[in-house]
This record gives structure tokens, sequence and C-alpha cells, in this order.
């Protein structure tokens, strides 16, 4: 599912426009997006948690050579989905 499947689902769901319903979803994206690059948590209950990590600087090998490089420190996220979701999906 893309994004314009989407807008067309919320289309259908709320009786509004394609215009109307692109415009709510690409302010919600809009709204995630910025929460991410704010470093917040973002949570939807019984859905999924999207959460911020820092991952450590470490040693790692070359798959060519074998010689050891360095990977430096860096921030992303993490993606957990709620218990309900994976039982309903592995029903």
């Amino acid at each position: 599912m893309n994004k314009t499947d989407i807008v067309r689902k919320v289309s259908k769901k709320t009786n509004f426009t394609l215009d109307n319903s692109a415009i709510a979803v690409d302010a919600f994206l809009e709204t995630i997006s910025e929460a991410m690059l704010n470093g917040e948590k973002i949570t939807f209950q019984n859905i999924f948690t999207i959460e911020p990590v820092e991952r450590a600087p470490r040693v790692s090998r070359n798959p060519q050579t074998g010689e050891p490089m360095k990977v430096p420190a860096k921030n992303s996220y993490r993606f957990r989905l709620a218990e309900a979701i994976k039982e309903a999906i592995n029903k």
C-alpha cells in the first residue's frame, strides 16, 4: 500500500474529497516526521510504537578485506508492533 492508496481509503471512509484526504494524510505524515526529527516517541495504542534509540559506536569488519573498521555512533528509531496486532497477524 502506498500513499495514494491510503488517500483513497481515507476518502472512502470519511467521505472527504480526494484533495481533502490528501491534505489530511500529508498533515499526518508531516506531524510524524517533525516528531521524529525532535527525537520524540510516537505511540498509537494497540497498533505500534516508534521510539528513538542511540546506537553506540562499534568495531566491525570489512567483508571484502576482513580489516576492522570503526562504525560511528548514530541515532535511529525502533518500530514495534503492539501485541494485539502481532496476535491478529499470527492467527
